[in-house]
Parts: structure tokens; sequence; C-alpha cells
């Protein structure tokens, strides 16, 4: 569901706004978008700030809550990627927006995670190659010593072999950082 801007005709006059649209029905549903609107205003107290998305204790799947320590670790990889993605785009003119937006709605470990879990073939590796960069990537992050703890051995496994691939010494890489 993405917003699209649309108008709506009420009592004889024409108003403008932006509203959810649903693709299933095929318009736009403004009374869902309200709804979402107020309980994010209602929510503001317990979410993060960097992403918006509720910072109350997370459940890891074995139950348990992550702690703060693990809770600031992640956040400062979610302000690791968007940063990456702001110098990309600054620097080399290259736009991760996709990245941007996952990073936005499920948080930094979570995007990097499902990057991870993603076909071989990344677009955005190559261009990164291209210019030189690839020691700045979501895998690089994923490899770095104190971000450990939040990524499975397999997907640090995934992410040195994909740098691997592209030409990067991942080694050498580990012990300059």
């Amino acid at each position: 569901m993405g917003l699209r801007h649309h108008n709506h005709r009420r009592s004889g006059g024409l108003s403008r706004g932006w509203a959810a649209y649903n693709p299933v029905i095929g318009r736009c549903s403004q009374a869902k978008w309200k709804v979402e609107t107020q309980r994010a205003q209602v929510d503001v107290g317990t979410r993060s700030a960097i992403t918006g998305r509720d910072s109350s204790p997370d459940p890891t799947p074995a139950g348990r809550t992550i702690d703060g320590d693990v809770r600031s670790l992640r956040d400062e990889f979610t302000r690791a990627i968007l940063s990456m993605c702001d110098r990309f785009k600054r620097e080399i003119d290259y736009d991760p927006a996709r990245i941007r937006q996952m990073v936005m709605d499920r948080g930094g470990p979570e995007a990097a995670s499902f990057l991870l879990a993603g076909p071989q073939a990344q677009v955005g590796l190559e261009t990164l190659r291209w210019h030189r960069r690839l020691n700045e990537s979501v895998e690089a992050h994923v490899l770095l010593p104190r971000f450990e703890p939040l990524f499975t051995d397999d997907e640090r496994r995934i992410a040195r072999a994909r740098l691997m691939d592209h030409g990067l010494d991942v080694d050498a890489f580990l012990t300059q950082q």
C-alpha cells in the first residue's frame, strides 16, 4: 500500500490530499490513512527517532527481549546505513533508494538481513565495485566486528562471499577496522 495524491468530492466541492492507495480495490482509502496517522501520533512517545518504529522491547525468535545495549547497537547500525546512503548519493551520484526505504520501514539490521537473503546478483554491489566503494557497502557493515551480535554466522558468511566475489580483500578490509 502506498501513498497517492487524490481528489475527493465532498459536499459538492473538490478537496485534495494524500491517502493510502490500496491496489487491491484500486482506490484510495483516506479513512484508513487518517486512522494510521492518528495512531502514529499517539504512539510517538514509544517510537524510535531514527526509523519511527516501535522502540518497546523487541522479541527475539526465542521469545526473549533485546536489552538496551543491543537496541543501541541496532540504532547505530541503522544510522550507519542511512549515512552510507546519503554519502553515496552526494559523492558518487548513486541513490540506493530501495535500501533507504527498507531501513526506514524495517530498521537497519532487518533490512540487511533481507538483502542478504535475496538473490546473488546485486546491481548495487556492481555500482560500488565500479566506484571502488565496496568497503562501505551494507555487506561490509555486516562484517564489522562491532555489529557481529546483530547477524547470524550464515548472514556474515553470505556478506563475506558477496564482497569476495566482487573483488574486495575482506581480510585486509577487516584488519583496517
